[in-house]
């Protein structure tokens, strides 16, 4: 347990240092495969342990993507409002 807990901790400081070395390309194609594999364990659970057929899956995962870009571009709020307000939907 101590082990699984030291390599999540790890893993969890390396993703935090990761735009002071990335490019802006290279850091949104990593955003873009994390929201992916979160959608993908997600189904996973889904189907896959629960047996139940997914049909609002991704309309749901659009919706919250294109809510998410609308609110940032017409600038309703800002960016760091933004990561905040992620941060406590928690």
């Amino acid at each position: 347990m101590t082990r699984d807990r030291t390599l999540l901790a790890a893993a969890a400081v390396a993703t935090l240092g990761l735009p002071l070395v990335l490019t802006t390309s290279q850091l949104s194609v990593f955003l873009l495969v994390c929201l992916a594999t979160i959608v993908g364990c997600g189904l996973t659970l889904l189907v896959g342990f629960a047996g139940q057929v997914s049909l609002g899956h991704a309309a749901f995962y659009a919706i919250g993507a294109y809510t998410a870009a609308s609110v940032i571009v017409i600038e309703i709020i800002g960016p760091t409002s933004s990561r905040a307000a992620s941060i406590a939907a928690r």
